[in-house]
């Protein structure tokens, strides 16, 4: 295969890339899933699975190459994770992985090659997707020398608002209003983990202060119980 010839940056870049696809599909189930019929729903969770599978496997590959130079992508260990759970398809999962930046190495794109998920049951379904190691690759390889941010892209879009129609102006709102619930999701996240934090560190002060209360008390009875030592007399008294 070609992917043997990457050096581990291109490598990770792979990877990188191949677990943003993932993020977006995090997003898609999110925002599309209330709309499915059972069927379209299994239907959907099948694919999602196969694309986490093929990215599995891009790991393991790269990390027998190329060893602790690969690591793996926020968006994929967490829905492997979910997934080994089976957890998947709980909507707040999908909710934990968008809002788990890091370093942002697997952020969110403005569009990706092979996108069978962001229209999946509007067009019947029944067009399989194209799901293999090697398209993988081939997408990366068309999109690499040009990643657009989604973010970015966002940000042009709202300089051009005067020239957007009725209905693409309700979707920019939409979008923004998603947007602003996330951020409400990450700020609550932050807030209760450091709530917890605070609360750890106060149990832990209170529990050396107790510490410290217990060994003073134990060397003052110790010290209280120990005989007196009587001083020894010499043999000429």
């Amino acid at each position: 295969m070609v992917f043997r010839a990457l050096d581990n940056m291109l490598w990770q870049s792979l990877l990188n890339y191949a677990s943003s696809h993932l993020r977006s599909i995090a997003l898609s189930w999110i925002s599309l899933h209330s709309e499915f019929s059972d069927a379209e729903s299994e239907k959907f969770m099948g694919h999602f699975i196969t694309e986490i599978s093929i990215r599995l496997y891009l790991t393991g590959y790269g990390v027998v190459i190329h060893g602790t130079m690969i690591r793996t992508p926020p968006a994929l260990g967490a829905l492997l994770r979910a997934l080994t759970e089976d957890g998947l398809s709980n909507v707040h999962t999908c909710f934990n992985v968008l809002l788990d930046h890091r370093d942002r190495c697997d952020d969110l794109l403005e569009f990706y090659v092979g996108n069978w998920w962001s229209g999946f049951g509007k067009r019947g379904g029944s067009e399989e997707p194209n799901q293999s190691v090697e398209f993988t690759i081939d997408c990366w390889k068309h999109q690499r020398q040009n990643f657009v941010p989604f973010i970015d892209v966002t940000a042009l879009n709202q300089v051009n608002l005067a020239n957007l129609n009725r209905k693409e102006l309700e979707e920019a709102l939409s979008i923004a209003s998603d947007s602003v619930n996330l951020l409400e999701l990450e700020s609550d996240k932050i807030t209760c983990y450091l709530s917890e934090v605070t609360t750890t560190i106060t149990y832990l002060l209170t529990l050396q202060k107790d510490l410290k209360a217990l060994q003073s008390r134990y060397v003052s009875e110790r010290a209280s119980k120990e005989p007196e030592v009587q001083p020894t007399k010499s043999a000429g008294q």
